[in-house]
């Protein structure tokens, strides 16, 4: 789906949580979509270390798990966005458009829900 969007570019994918360490350190992205369950290291971990790697990158979740728990750890762990999967194919371009922008971003489910870091 970013493919067809051309002002974002796809410059790396990891399969795991520590492979997305390696690739934030070397790459410096702009913005980092990532999972919550990434094998070995998790996906909020892998968020808090990016932290110190790559401070300047923008964290957003995409995941299947809807729970405002969750979510609520996801924007401690550094997150700026959180997208539940079945929400990614009408939400992800305005919400990538919202985070460039300097803005938090949740899943219109989550919307009456306040997160805090």
């Amino acid at each position: 789906m970013l493919e067809e969007q051309p002002e974002f570019r796809v410059v790396g994918e990891a399969s795991n949580g520590l492979e997305a360490l390696w690739h934030a350190k070397d790459l410096q992205p702009e913005i980092i979509l990532m999972d919550i369950d990434l094998p070995g290291l998790d996906g909020l971990e892998a968020a808090r270390r990016i932290r110190t790697l790559s401070a300047h990158s923008k964290i957003m979740f995409i995941s299947e798990n809807d729970s405002v728990e969750t979510a609520q750890n996801a924007f401690r762990a550094g997150a700026v966005g959180y997208i539940i999967k079945s929400d990614a194919s009408s939400e992800l371009v305005l919400a990538l458009h919202e985070i460039v922008a300097g803005k938090r971003y949740v899943s219109r489910q989550f919307a009456r829900h306040k997160f805090s870091d």
